[in-house]
């Protein structure tokens, strides 16, 4: 049973039939209805339907491109300079991996990662957000991905974005000593945006965590939602 304050918040989230307009920090206010919700099993499971339906009837896909056309009418306006680039997070930002979800019933943890599902390489692309990349990338724009996947799925990772479609120019991820240690990933991504930051014109980042939002060397945020974990 889903016991985590985040999952019950996006959970209810999508049972209140809130996609976009419901703010986050509104959905967390109510912590503590999330818990006694995730504790009701016939309400968790008529919630985990709505997530379904949520992903799988355009609901999702009709936010994600939205933001993704905020997003390039900013960054077309804007000049674009020798080595500018986009800093992009990988997973629910590039590649999705709701298939995953789903086989587990929402019931997967953020701190057990996937690694067996995700060294298959068989992680789906988010369609709007591979559309987004390719006309960045036709603009002119650098792209660079920072995953705090284990650098164990380096290989796999790198693979399947080429396989999906997206011809990236980095890909960072996240050292086995700092995943062994658990260690946060906002300061990592942070002090990697530094050093590429060194190289590239940093015009923006995307991502579905907030965390990979803040700090130094951002540029232009672009925040995706997850209703996953």
């Amino acid at each position: 049973m889903l016991k985590s304050v985040k999952q019950c918040a996006m959970i209810l989230l999508v049972l209140l039939g809130a996609n976009s307009v419901f703010a986050m920090e509104h959905v967390l206010a109510l912590r503590d209805a999330k818990l006694q919700f995730a504790d009701d099993p016939d309400k968790l499971q008529e919630a985990k339907g709505r997530i379904v339906a949520y992903y799988e009837d355009g609901a999702y896909a009709a936010e994600v491109r939205e933001i993704c056309e905020r997003a390039f009418d900013y960054f077309k306006e804007q000049e674009i300079v020798e080595n500018a680039a986009i800093v992009w997070d990988v997973d629910e930002t590039a590649l999705t991996d709701y298939d995953l979800f789903k086989e587990l019933n929402f019931e997967w943890h953020p701190k057990k990662e996937p690694f067996e599902y995700r060294l298959k390489g068989q992680c789906k692309p988010i369609a709007p957000m591979l559309e987004l990349f390719l006309k960045l990338k036709k603009l002119g724009y650098k792209h660079l991905f920072v995953t705090a996947r284990r650098a164990a799925l380096e290989v796999a990772t790198s693979q399947n974005l080429k396989h999906e479609g997206y011809a990236f120019d980095e890909l960072v991820l996240l050292p086995m000593d700092l995943f062994e240690r658990d260690a946060p990933s906002g300061p990592w991504k942070e002090s990697v945006r530094k050093k590429l930051a060194e190289r590239y014109i940093i015009a923006g980042s995307i991502s579905d965590a907030q965390r990979d939002l803040e700090g130094e060397c951002c540029g232009y945020t672009v925040k995706l939602p997850n209703y996953l974990y």
